[in-house]
């Protein structure tokens, strides 16, 4: 909604805290997930607008990557393969 989308990309200590908590807990919960099984239907070879709005949760500035000059670095088990 609204609300989010104005929270969401403004630096992490000035978000409105009582907005962000329901996506600051999804994208939390993820960061700590060990495994995460995501298995949906592809329409005309895209995912799903439920499933796209989950990843939009998760993926945030500061906590899931950061930007620098070289380009984008993650955050989360960078270690770690997808298995497909």
């Amino acid at each position: 909604d609204q609300a989010w989308t104005d929270n969401a990309f403004l630096p992490l200590d000035k978000q409105d805290e009582k907005v962000m908590k329901v996506p600051n807990e999804i994208v939390y919960e993820f960061k700590e997930s060990e495994f995460v099984v995501v298995g949906m239907p592809m329409y005309n070879w895209g995912m799903p607008a439920v499933v796209k709005a989950w990843v939009d949760q998760i993926v945030r500035a500061g906590i899931t990557f950061k930007m620098t000059p070289e380009g984008f670095v993650g955050f989360l088990h960078p270690d770690e393969k997808v298995l497909g």
